[in-house]
């Protein structure tokens, strides 16, 4: 059994980094859209498969943190945003494309991910 025509040979085989459906040497299974490494990883928040390239984003790092610091600069931008921009220009931030949209949407996210795992006072 192979994969779907757009998996390429190389990751064929299950690299036994797809958490508990993972099958090490195994032919491609559904666990591979849990592994990073994997061109049909899916991404949090998507309905689909995207096919990755180099294993990460196509965003130029050098330019998302150029980015980010003048946003952290920027005092027109919420407090909020800011400081999200100042974290993740330190712990990085997966985007899809160079947009402020897309940053917004990715800092927001943080936010409420981090906020999520804090308990609700009453």
């Amino acid at each position: 059994m192979t994969g779907p025509a757009w998996l390429p040979a190389a990751v064929e085989v299950c690299c036994g980094e797809g958490g508990s459906w993972a099958r090490p040497g195994e032919a491609f299974v559904t666990g591979c859209q849990l592994c990073k490494r994997s061109p049909s990883y899916w991404q949090r928040g998507r309905t689909a498969p995207y096919a990755v390239s180099a294993l990460g984003s196509n965003v130029d790092q050098a330019a998302l943190d150029a980015r980010l610091a003048k946003i952290v600069a920027d005092e027109t931008w919420p407090e909020d945003l800011r400081a999200e921009a100042e974290l993740a220009a330190e712990d990085g931030l997966e985007i899809q494309e160079l947009t402020d949209d897309a940053i917004v949407t990715a800092l927001n996210r943080r936010i409420v991910e981090r906020d999520a795992d804090r308990p609700v006072r009453r």
